[in-house]
């Protein structure tokens, strides 16, 4: 029986991927949509339902998808293939590098558990510990430190032996936020880099400096720290017992050992990193050069730190699958779609008013989360919305922001690769991961129309 609706599950998955993209090619032509742009959503839509529905490794799409808009006559291989070209993809591949030395030197599980330790040994301590370790690792990783922060809250239940229990539910929820949810206030390299390249199509004058995020979204962090206070009040945290949660994180912080050499010469490089990050007014150098350069002094003889097989375990997957998504939005900026939707949602938008507009493009951003990776819904939709702004004359920065803040706008656990890794150990039902998380995302509405919106008043963006 099970295994009936498994097949019936994949058939129907199949026949969305199959049909919804066919009846796109069934749309008029017209002066406005032509025979290539239908052609170029059919097969855009067609790779996203398969990556969407995990049929095959994400490399196997990521690479057929540059390949069918030159095949197929869609876009010439330099537009096509042209991200490769760029530095987005290198300083991305730079970044995964540097996270998996650092996670094998020790260096990252040695900060995260020291900053789980100084929370204390209560359940609340341990939910806060989890996330002020993922805001710590986010700002050391650009944002890649989401294995460490599932690793280590899985740890956390299995230690504590909570099993398929709600309180497993909730410090797997607190590990989600530090791993995902802080992405929106933090130095998060791809979404930077994506904003980047959709201004770019828009005007080479358009930069998104590297605090845009964390500068300008600074009402999340508050954000954050006031639903977790809410989130313990709600589920009365501080009457769950977590018998021997310091004990455990002491006995694990001291098998670390001392800090090794190589941990203190990765420690010196990730410093180096960090200040080239923060200096950038003053040398004018490329962001994307410190991570294209940095991480791979950590492979130098009398360095040392990383060898050939942290080349091996990065997530190529990952790496091709973010190139594709960049190729979606340069090959729909050749083909004008970003003046197309436009032209048509400029007008809807100008009647709303700014607020509105706002509210408006989180809706979208949160319904396109069911079937878009954070990553292909920035591509997708973040050059159209840069348009749309200019249309409108009002700064981008707004529009761009709202949409990163809607990537984590979810509430299932397919929605995002991060929460199937947390869901997937299978310590918190799907009642209580559904419940969790669109409280959440109903309380970070609320939040970013309170607190977010009028911040950017206050600063001058709006």
């Amino acid at each position: 029986m099970d295994t009936i609706k498994k097949n019936r599950k994949i058939l129907l998955q199949w026949a969305i991927t199959i049909l919804i993209p066919m009846l796109v090619l069934l749309m008029p032509v017209n002066g406005t949509i032509t025979s290539t742009l239908k052609l170029f959503l059919c097969v855009t839509m067609f790779i996203i339902f398969v990556i969407a529905f995990d049929f095959f490794n994400t490399a196997w799409p990521a690479i057929l998808l540059p390949t069918l808009y030159c095949v197929l006559n869609i876009a010439p291989t330099n537009i096509a293939f042209g991200p490769w070209t760029g530095t987005t993809v290198w300083m991305i591949l730079g970044a995964f590098v540097l996270t998996t030395a650092l996670e094998d030197c020790g260096l990252l599980r040695r900060i995260a558990l020291a900053c789980v330790r100084a929370c204390g040994g209560s359940f609340t301590g341990t939910m806060f510990g989890l996330i002020l370790a993922g805001y710590v690792l986010a700002w050391l990783t650009f944002c890649n430190h989401y294995v460490v922060m599932a690793m280590l809250s899985y740890a956390v239940c299995v230690a504590m032996g909570t099993g398929r229990s709600k309180e497993s539910a909730l410090l797997l929820f607190a590990g989600q936020i530090g791993a995902g949810t802080v992405q929106i206030f933090t130095f998060e390299a791809a979404y930077n880099s994506m904003m980047q390249g959709s201004l770019a199509t828009i005007s080479d004058s358009l930069v998104v400096p590297w605090y845009v995020l964390p500068v300008y979204n600074l009402p999340g962090l508050f954000i954050t720290l006031i639903f977790f206070f809410i989130l313990t009040k709600v589920f009365k945290t501080k009457e769950i017992k977590l018998e021997g949660a310091k004990a455990y994180f002491d006995e694990e912080y001291r098998k670390l050992g001392k800090i090794s050499p190589e941990e203190k010469k990765a420690a010196i490089l990730l410093s180096l990193l960090m200040v080239y990050l923060v200096t950038t007014p003053l040398h004018k150098l490329p962001l994307a050069y410190g991570s294209m350069l940095i991480p791979y002094l950590m492979f130098i003889p009398g360095i040392k730190v990383a060898d050939s097989k942290v080349i091996s375990r990065v997530n190529w997957s990952i790496v091709f699958f973010i190139a594709t998504c960049l190729s979606i939005g340069t090959v729909g900026t050749y083909l004008n779609l970003g003046n197309i939707i436009s032209l048509f949602l400029t007008p809807i938008l100008s009647d709303m008013g700014i607020f509105s507009s706002l509210l408006i493009i989180y809706g979208a951003g949160t319904v396109a989360n069911l079937v878009l990776t954070p990553a292909a819904m920035l591509t997708t939709l973040a050059a159209p919305l840069t348009q749309i702004s200019v249309d409108l004359g009002i700064n981008p920065f707004p529009f761009l922001l709202t949409l990163a803040y809607s990537t984590d706008s979810v509430f299932l656990p397919h929605e995002v690769g991060v929460l199937l890794i947390f869901y997937g150990f299978g310590l918190m039902s799907m009642k209580d991961f559904i419940k969790l998380n669109l409280f959440k995302m109903l309380f970070f509405i609320v939040g970013f129309a309170l607190l977010q919106v009028p911040y950017w008043h206050f600063i001058g963006l709006l």
